[in-house]
């Protein structure tokens, strides 16, 4: 078996100019994340996008490929809504922390042999 990591981190200030640009948000985030559109929340699931996006060296193409949701202890799962990972990713495991006027992210991805 493999390990890859992805990181990311995102400053609030300049990320809240991004979130009030409407198609910056329709091409990054699905639906269900725009449910809780706080900067912060919405700062912490494009991290996540962003981390995800390194530790699988995959191009992105489409941000919408996958959708971060929470378990029900709050904790962050990245469902593969459009990619075809399953086949070469045993686990995933990701984590997001918020700190003043910046969020990390990051994302460790367990590949098959």
């Amino acid at each position: 078996m493999k390990i890859r990591t992805g990181i990311d981190i995102v400053e609030f200030d300049r990320f809240k100019e991004r979130v009030n640009n409407p198609d910056f948000l329709k091409k990054i985030f699905t639906d269900n994340e725009l449910h809780n559109k706080q900067v912060e929340s919405l700062a912490g699931t494009f991290a996540l996008k962003e981390a995800f996006f390194k530790a699988t060296q995959i191009k992105i193409k489409n941000w919408k490929d996958i959708e971060i949701k929470k378990s029900r202890m709050g904790k962050p799962i990245i469902d593969f809504l459009n990619l075809n990972l399953e086949k070469n990713i045993h686990s995933v495991d990701c984590s997001v922390s918020h700190e003043n006027k910046m969020v990390v992210a990051i994302v460790v991805l367990l590949l098959k042999s």
